[in-house]
């Protein structure tokens, strides 16, 4: 590669007497841990950064650095150091000299900011290069965190095979199903003015003359409240809902019907009515699943990658794209999904339909849902 300023770098370190070899190692940053891990533009698009935002380009080259520096330090440690010895080794790159890398980019840091002067902020800057310097943290975070979850992985080729077995595993429910819950919702909230079950909460709830209320704002900023009913022990209403539905049990004692099973809100919010017992939010999955499921705000890569590829199968299952779901009559935005973290391929999963008339329990039937 011909990064930026490749001769001048050369000569700024012949004029410094620094060892050339120091510019050699700036090609291999970008061939061994930028490039394998689409971060190319760190370096390729530093010319137009510099232009553009220098302090932020000054930047996305000291969390490279960062980045070498602390994965090398922790690789260093007991127990600890694995996942960071894995990454250097994994990417072709040994130990003894990882580190050196980082002192030829601290060089090249120097020079960079010898030939360039601040520039005014550019809205170039708010994606791309941002969204690199994001990810580049994130992946450190992956290769220090000593996460219990790891003695299970063992079990398993890479993460899309975990998360596949995961998927599998879960329990869904039908579209039909989860379309009925949306307009039955919609139509609670806002044609009768009757309340929803939710999940108590301190930040968006309030109690006004004994009733309980939800707050949100709508698209022009303005106050919108609705009446709720607080669940009882956080997950009741869910429960009496998938049984009056389905016939399915869950969290009952003895008489539960899934044992091991928790039902996971995949959207999270479950202190918002309109979030708490709509079947698009939810599924029943395996006890020892819903702890990655809870931790929405996780840097974790496996917990990234779990959390929205059951977004992405939810999604395509209950068929949020369908005009049947309005989200603007209930005052909120379609679900999202980060796509970066989404593994596309083709998952067999359960689905549980409404129970019929004089049946006891609603058919579950698998299904192949393909994620592309």
């Amino acid at each position: 590669m011909l990064y930026f300023n490749k001769q001048g770098f050369k000569d700024y370190l012949r004029g410094k007497n620094y060892p050339p070899k120091y510019a050699g190692y700036i090609d291999t940053i970008y061939e061994k841990i930028l490039k394998p891990n689409k971060l190319e533009l760190l370096f390729g698009d530093l010319e137009k950064c510099l232009g553009k935002d220098r302090n932020k380009a000054i930047t996305g080259l000291e969390i490279i650095y960062n980045f070498i520096t602390r994965t090398y330090s922790i690789s260093k440690q007991p127990k600890i150091g694995e996942k960071a010895k894995l990454f250097i080794c994994s990417h072709n790159m040994s130990l003894r000299s990882f580190n050196d890398y980082a002192t030829g980019l601290n060089k090249y840091i120097e020079y960079i900011k010898s030939i360039s002067s601040p520039k005014q902020y550019n809205s170039y800057l708010v994606t791309p290069w941002n969204k690199a310097c994001n990810k580049l943290n994130l992946m450190f975070y992956n290769n220090i965190s000593l996460n219990g979850i790891n003695s299970l992985m063992c079990r398993f080729s890479d993460n899309q095979d975990f998360i596949k077995y995961v998927i599998e595993n879960s329990f869904f429910f039908s579209k039909n199903m989860a379309q009925d819950r949306f307009k039955t919702i919609v139509d609670t909230i806002i044609n009768k003015d009757d309340s929803v079950p939710a999940r108590k909460s301190g930040d968006k709830q309030k109690s006004e003359n004994g009733t309980d209320y939800f707050i949100c704002e709508n698209e022009n900023k303005n106050q919108i409240k609705f009446k709720i009913t607080i669940d009882r022990d956080g997950n009741r209403a869910v429960r009496d809902l998938i049984k009056n539905k389905t016939g399915y049990t869950l969290s009952s004692g003895e008489d539960s019907l899934f044992t091991n099973y928790i039902i996971s809100h995949i959207w999270g919010d479950a202190f918002d009515p309109r979030n708490f017992t709509n079947f698009w939010n939810l599924a029943i999955v395996p006890a020892w699943a819903n702890s990655l499921l809870d931790k929405t705000n996780s840097k974790d890569l496996l917990t990234k990658q779990l959390i929205n590829t059951f977004k992405a199968v939810c999604y395509k299952n209950y068929n949020l794209k369908s005009n049947t779901y309005k989200w603007n009559d209930i005052f909120m935005k379609s679900p999202q999904i980060e796509d970066d973290y989404v593994l596309k391929g083709d998952y067999e999963i359960y689905i549980i339909n409404k129970k019929r008339k004089n049946s006891e329990y609603g058919i579950i039937k698998k299904e192949k849902i393909t994620i592309i």
